[in-house]
């Protein structure tokens, strides 16, 4: 994790906790990305008028 220093010294525990857990959360946002796009592709497929 980065240094990260605010106007106190440091950040508290809470932030931090929650910094991992959006990390977290976008990593597992970003390994699904690809997916996403197959099934849009396959959804243009079977039905072309669909807009996604």
């Amino acid at each position: 994790m980065p240094n990260l220093k605010a106007k106190d010294g440091g950040i508290a525990v809470s932030d931090t906790k929650r910094l991992e857990a959006l990390e977290e959360e976008n990593a597992k946002l970003k390994s699904s990305w690809p997916n996403r796009c197959w099934i849009v592709a396959a959804l243009r497929d079977v039905r072309p008028t669909v807009s996604l």
